[in-house]
């Protein structure tokens, strides 16, 4: 297995418990009605997890695509959790913000 594919398997494996993290805040620990506290709080959570993992491999490139795969996540959650997440506003929402981060994450593997 040469560094690339070492990098990417890392790359998983951190951002798969980071967001694992944010999942069990977002269901668990905050009991809030609002849907936008609870993902303020697990996006803390997962900012302060991800910030663990770039002390510990002692380099904070691991945290720049954290922050288009946040826009991403938080987008799913309030259109999972909203009134209405058929409407013709919420797919189109969901669908640029989709794009967007993706598009910024590709980057950072080319």
């Amino acid at each position: 297995m040469n560094k690339r594919q070492e990098a990417l398997i890392a790359f998983f494996i951190i951002y798969l418990s980071v967001f694992l993290t944010i999942i069990i805040s977002f269901k668990y620990w905050f009991n809030n009605d609002l849907i936008l506290i609870n993902l303020f709080y697990s996006n803390l959570v997962g900012i302060f997890v991800i910030l663990i993992f770039c002390i510990i491999f002692d380099t904070f490139n691991i945290n720049d695509p954290f922050w288009s795969l946040q826009g991403i996540a938080n987008v799913i959650f309030y259109w999972y959790y909203s009134q209405s997440p058929y409407s013709f506003r919420s797919i189109i929402v969901l669908s640029l913000v989709c794009v967007w981060g993706v598009r910024l994450v590709s980057y950072y593997f080319i």
